[in-house]
């Protein structure tokens, strides 16, 4: 059995169609949430699935933004840039330290 991932830094994930908020400690690092695999839903839905299956198809760049993480050098566009002006918009009153994790108004 492999070792459990180290954790690389903490994130908060925003659901924008239910206003669920998922903060965690990633074993990804910043690079993985802004430019990779992370940087779109296919894989930021995996925080908010529990025991649902995983989509086998491309879920694009719509619904989950990040709020924030520990990166020193976090940038809400930066972590969400892909994703449509409006969205982006309308929740960046949200981004920010944890003490603006809370639960979003659609």
């Amino acid at each position: 059995m492999a070792p459990p991932l180290e954790s690389k830094m903490n994130i908060c994930l925003l659901d924008t169609e239910t206003g669920q908020v998922k903060e965690f400690n990633s074993p990804f690092d910043p690079n993985w949430w802004e430019d990779g695999n992370g940087s779109c839903d296919c894989n930021r839905i995996t925080a908010f699935l529990k025991d649902k299956p995983f989509p086998q198809y491309c879920l694009g760049s719509t619904r989950y933004l990040v709020l924030y993480s520990d990166d020193p050098d976090f940038s809400f566009d930066r972590y969400n840039e892909g994703y449509p002006p409006a969205l982006i918009e309308r929740f960046r009153s949200l981004s920010g330290p944890p003490t603006h994790w809370q639960e979003a108004s659609t």
